[in-house]
């Protein structure tokens, strides 16, 4: 196991529910060990270093005893309690040094081993060439070619090496137009839809700044995409180029030499402004939501909370926007070039959300692993970076104490310690004594752009239910393992660190092993169990009849819900907050444990009353309402009885 220190006894508490256990600290992880096996249902539970958010120290309770609590970015608190005052400094003071890692090579990845044989897929499932043609590209197509500009990256080192461009367009064109682009990141096919040859592109924000600079090749490469379709705009439609950003970050960007293209220079289209916020404001909503998560509050207390999170809101946002693309491109046969600033959040959440709209592949286990490699993985969002992975090298080895910290410095980290404190109610352990954060490496670059893209689509699946072939099981454990570091899916910021990377590992003598060879993938790990993903509600495409048809919903949402060619158009006014992650905290006497016998992970919880009855109050602002929290809840428990929750 690896093990560094140990201590026992510890109380450790859930609400009103305590238990005896002993604290290992291994390499990687902090491990209860529980004295008997029905305290908290399992007799381990296993907590990985990188997911730890903050460790609360409070001041000693009346009886003595020594509280400490370790609150985690999966929603997950664990409070302890100690008799003697030096195991829980000693505690403490090794679980400083132990959560900040320096270097990629440190992570877990490359040291576990599954207690399984796992179906190897080498990790990576996504061929470009092959996705294409899937989508008609040389099949139903020729307007479109393959390019390799890009196939050393030397054209942009965060884009994938192989792009799909119009035929008419030369390498030579796409240099200039390079040029014209935030960090190159070129106007690119992202999908081809199957029933008119309509296209969805991506790319960053042109440089146009406040003297309106232009570039006739990268309006040539625009004006190009936009012919690539089979049928005609429908009547008053025209082509849409989509820019994430609110308003003022887009009059922001153009001061500092960026901004937003112009309709005098690109003909035929109209740009649309989503007004998606960015990174700094979904990590405050975040940071809201955890506190309110964690609070103990219930009722109308509880709902208050939610809403000030604003976490929904921004939710329906971006579902709005997936909406007006998937009209556009399969109503209205109008392209849709999407993009935000460096087009690597917010145009990854957009693009693959109407992806999924829009063709069923993306809904099965296969299509979706597809889908997360190219658009969000080839295509370069910064998951290192947005998970806080890494902390800052040859760190002092002295306290990081709360109350140094700056009022920004915690705004950017995922504290939410503030809230923890008011799950010890004795008046003399209220109060921290110091609290300990990793000292992150780029703080103010973690954001939850791919959780609240799980999120998107959790809204979709549970709208369209019997559209998906996984289940919500298969995004709660995909979420977990963003921040747990157990494979190495999801531990570097674009396809270029990912293929250059290469582990020295000592089983190999020191020879450097790439990546894809030194750890396992999730895949790997959903591949092996995908029996235990499945959604039971599942209907194929080739089952279906008729078309267009109503949707089976699992809210109780007054707008009718229509499928066309199996094309799924969601209502963002029926989002709903996601109880299976944000509420599994809620209830004090859910079990410690993980998901997929596997240490770093934590199980899905059962659903809090307090939690359920806070949402289902009716009305607007995400209620579910009597009808829909019983077909949510219906669906909950036949997962239940299948075992897939």
């Amino acid at each position: 196991m690896d093990s560094v220190l140990k201590f026992e006894p510890v109380v450790v508490k859930r609400g009103s529910v305590s238990a005896i256990a002993s604290i290992t600290l291994t390499r990687h992880h902090f491990v209860l060990t529980f004295a008997y096996l029905n305290d908290f249902g399992k007799k381990d539970h296993w907590v990985s270093y990188s997911t730890i958010q903050s460790i609360d120290r409070h001041f000693p309770t009346p009886d003595g005893h020594h509280p400490v609590i370790i609150s985690c970015r999966n929603f997950s608190v664990v409070r302890l309690s100690f008799a003697a005052d030096q195991d829980a400094t000693d505690v403490c003071t090794n679980l400083q040094k132990l959560i900040n890692t320096s270097s990629v090579d440190q992570l877990f990845a490359f040291s576990y081993t599954p207690n399984q044989e796992f179906t190897s897929t080498t990790g990576w499932a996504y061929d470009a060439e092959g996705e294409f043609r899937r989508m008609g590209l040389g099949v139903k197509t020729d307007a479109w070619r393959i390019t390799t500009i890009n196939k050393d990256f030397s054209f942009c080192p965060t884009y994938p090496q192989i792009l799909a461009v119009p035929s008419k367009i030369s390498d030579n064109v796409l240099k200039h137009a390079g040029k014209f682009r935030s960090k190159c990141r070129i106007p690119a096919l992202s999908y081809i839809h199957r029933t008119n040859m309509v296209s969805i592109t991506r790319c960053s924000q042109p440089l146009v700044g406040l003297k309106q600079n232009r570039s006739i090749q990268d309006e040539k490469l625009v004006e190009s995409i936009f012919t690539t379709g089979k049928a005609p705009p429908a009547k008053n439609q025209m082509h849409l180029i989509i820019d994430a950003r609110p308003a003022a970050n887009v009059m922001g960007q153009t001061a500092l030499g960026a901004g937003v293209e112009g309709t005098d220079n690109y003909r035929d289209c109209k740009v649309v402004l989503l007004g998606i916020q960015n990174i700094h404001v979904m990590r405050d909503s975040i940071n809201k939501l955890m506190e309110v998560s964690v609070s103990g509050d219930t009722g109308a207390s509880l709902r208050a909370g939610l809403d000030r999170s604003g976490w929904l809101n921004h939710i329906r946002t971006v579902l709005d926007g997936t909406l007006m693309i998937v009209k556009s491109v399969h109503l209205h046969n109008t392209h849709a070039l999407v993009h935000c600033s460096d087009g690597w959040d917010r145009t990854a959440q957009l693009c693959s959300l109407s992806e999924i709209c829009l063709d069923p592949y993306y809904r099965t286990m296969a299509g979706f692993q597809t889908l997360v490699e190219k658009e969000w993985m080839a295509f370069g969002h910064k998951f290192r970076d947005r998970l806080g992975l890494l902390s800052k090298p040859n760190r002092d080895s002295g306290p990081s104490v709360g109350s140094q910290l700056s009022a920004a410095s915690k705004s950017m980290q995922y504290s939410f310690t503030s809230a923890a404190k008011n799950l010890l109610k004795q008046p003399s352990s209220s109060r921290s004594m110091e609290v300990v954060y990793p000292s992150y490496l780029a703080s103010h670059e973690i954001s939850p752009i791919f959780t609240q893209f799980l999120d998107c689509v959790y809204q979709i699946w549970i709208q369209f239910p019997t559209h998906f072939e996984f289940s919500e099981k298969y995004l709660l454990t995909l979420n977990s393992h963003l921040t747990s570091c157990q494979y190495g899916t999801f531990l570097f910021n674009n396809e270029k660190e990912r293929q250059t990377f290469l582990f020295k590992s000592p089983t190999s003598g020191g020879t450097p092993v790439p990546a894809a060879k030194a750890a396992y993938s999730v895949w790997d790990y959903f591949s092996t169990n995908k029996e235990s993903y499945l959604n039971p509600l599942y209907i194929p495409p080739e089952s279906r009849t008729g078309s267009p048809t109503p949707a089976a919903s699992a809210t109780d949402s007054p707008i009718q819900i229509y499928t066309d060619d199996d094309v799924l158009f969601p209502s963002p006014e029926s989002t709903r907050y996601w109880m299976g992650l944000y509420a599994s905290q809620t209830d004090p006497n859910a079990e410690f444990g993980d998901a997929s016998n596997m240490p770093g992970c934590v199980d899905v919880k059962p659903i809090s009353a307090a939690f359920v009855a806070a949402l289902g109050g009716g009305g607007g602002g995400g209620g579910l309402g009597r009808v829909g929290c019983s077909l949510l809840l219906g669906i909950w428990m036949m997962n239940r009885i299948l075992g897939l929750v």
